[in-house]
């Protein structure tokens, strides 16, 4: 990120500001948290925390983490729950139970 960048911008208007000095077949991958399909429970508990937290956390859907992508290709197998972005075998974890995972995956090539 460039030294004059604001210290906290929205990830959207970061991953704009990359793709902008990216040169054409740079690759941008991107592993982003997500409540999407979480329990109500879960989500309950989650809030609490970040309340406390310094600096919350932004929850974002798959919908969302794919369009950081636009003016990428994606890589397959695409915008994935993580542990189903190229798992090396069955064993590991969360492979077998991917909704476990509260996180999105992705990489594209900039065109």
């Amino acid at each position: 990120m460039p030294a004059n960048a604001p210290i906290n911008p929205p990830i959207p208007a970061s991953v704009a500001l990359m793709r902008s000095r990216l040169t054409s077949g740079s690759y941008l991958v991107i592993s982003h948290y997500s409540i999407e399909g979480t329990p109500a429970e879960t989500i309950a508990q989650l809030e609490r925390l970040s309340a406390s937290a310094g600096s919350p956390s932004v929850s974002r859907t798959s919908e969302e983490v794919l369009r950081l992508f636009d003016g990428y290709e994606l890589v397959e197998p695409g915008v994935v729950r993580s542990p189903l972005w190229r798992p090396e075998s069955l064993e590991d974890i969360l492979v077998e139970q991917p909704e476990r995972s509260m996180a999105f995956c992705g990489a594209g090539r900039k065109q």
